[in-house]
């Protein structure tokens, strides 16, 4: 869950999708360009163990090397971009 008082770029609460591999309103799918931030220590770590699991738990994920190998590398540079 990514609650808008902590991250003020939505205008609601919204949450992280892996299925549609985009960040998504409780309101459902917007026509226009989701915001983006960066998360905080807290939910950054949260993330990273869902992430970890989901490596090797999610078919289209764990099947696909290159996706998986992907993941990996844009996981460890958005590590030097963490929000204090």
């Amino acid at each position: 869950m990514l609650d808008c008082k902590k991250y003020r770029c939505f205008n609601c609460d919204s949450f992280a999708c892996f299925n549609r591999k985009d960040l998504v309103s409780k309101t459902g799918l917007a026509k226009g360009l989701q915001p983006k931030d960066k998360l905080d220590r807290d939910d950054f770590k949260k993330a990273f163990k869902i992430l970890k699991t989901s490596l090797f738990v999610i078919k289209d994920i764990a099947s696909d090397p290159f996706l998986r190998g992907t993941i990996i590398f844009e996981w460890k540079q958005s590590l030097k971009n963490i929000k204090d």
